[in-house]
């Protein structure tokens, strides 16, 4: 995810809806559980505001990972490059309300 070909994890609290990024310091995830190595990423992303949120790694094939999210509205969202913190939202359409996943 950042670029150090080691494994990374983005995680979610739903209460407050902060995305964080763990950064991993081995090959194999060693690292991933220490706390103190997070990085916030994102914010907002509540399970009331957006029930689904998910990552396919990168979609857009910009050497970033990528999310994407339902809102509670039923608008599919992408929201490229959840790495650099910018969190660029772009909206494409109704009708996804009730999904459970994406991959």
């Amino acid at each position: 995810m950042r670029g150090d070909e080691r494994v990374d994890l983005i995680s979610r609290n739903t209460e407050t809806g902060d995305l964080y990024i763990h950064t991993g310091t081995g090959d194999n995830g060693d690292g991933l559980a220490d706390q103190s190595t997070k990085i916030k990423t994102g914010y907002g992303f509540t399970a009331g505001r957006a029930p689904l949120v998910t990552s396919p790694g990168d979609a857009d094939h910009d050497g970033v990972p990528d999310l994407w999210t339902v809102l509670e509205t039923g608008h599919l969202w992408f929201v490229p490059r959840i790495s650099k913190g910018d969190l660029p939202l772009r909206d494409l359409g109704a009708g996804w309300s009730g999904y459970q996943a994406l991959s």
